[in-house]
């Protein structure tokens, strides 16, 4: 599952944390880490350095990311790629 362009990282985690919990098998890994591992670089990079137990922090965490790529502070990777 994807950000779409139209939600900002809070409404993305929120709608992903619901679709795991239907899920009636229990999951093999933490929540935490399947949502990692299904971020974006950008995203990635910064949220796997932080060890986290709640989910809450990871959107917050999340939402720091992204509003340091919109004011210019993180330099995006694909926007960096696309340059390249």
């Amino acid at each position: 599952m994807r950000k779409k362009t139209t939600e900002n990282f809070r409404e993305y985690a929120i709608r992903w944390r619901e679709q795991v919990a239907r899920v009636k098998t229990p999951m093999k890994e933490s929540m935490i880490d399947v949502f990692l591992q299904e971020q974006e670089p950008d995203y990635f990079h910064y949220l796997l350095s932080v060890v986290v137990k709640i989910f809450a922090e990871v959107i917050k965490i999340g939402e720091m990311v992204e509003n340091g790529i919109k004011s210019g502070k993180i330099i995006s990777q694909a926007a960096l790629k696309a340059t390249t």
